[in-house]
């Protein structure tokens, strides 16, 4: 169960990276005059269970439309997701063959 929670972050921050850290502009913070605020509003960290990955393997973007699709493991399934990290839809479930 641990090693989940490991993958569902790496895969947070990936994403992360992927629609917040591709940018060319510089930041205040690269040229010294960063703005230091107060954080007023805190956001509730997620149990584990409320992921919405439990086994991310694959990732694939579709630059076209800015959609990412990744395939979980886990869950059985591939969920497409906008830039805004919204779920658009969701391909794929348990299966209703014989298990060898």
């Amino acid at each position: 169960m641990r090693e989940t929670s490991y993958i569902s972050a790496l895969c947070i921050l990936l994403l992360a990276y992927l629609f917040g850290g591709c940018s060319q502009e510089t930041s205040p913070a690269t040229s010294g005059n960063a703005d230091r605020k107060e954080l007023t509003e805190y956001e509730v960290v997620p149990a584990p269970d409320d992921y919405l990955l439990g086994l991310p393997v694959r990732l694939k973007y579709e630059g076209a439309t800015g959609n990412l699709f990744i395939q979980d493991l886990d869950q059985k399934k591939v969920v497409e997701m906008d830039m805004g990290g919204e779920v658009i839809a969701e391909f794929g479930g348990e299966g209703r063959g014989l298990v060898n």
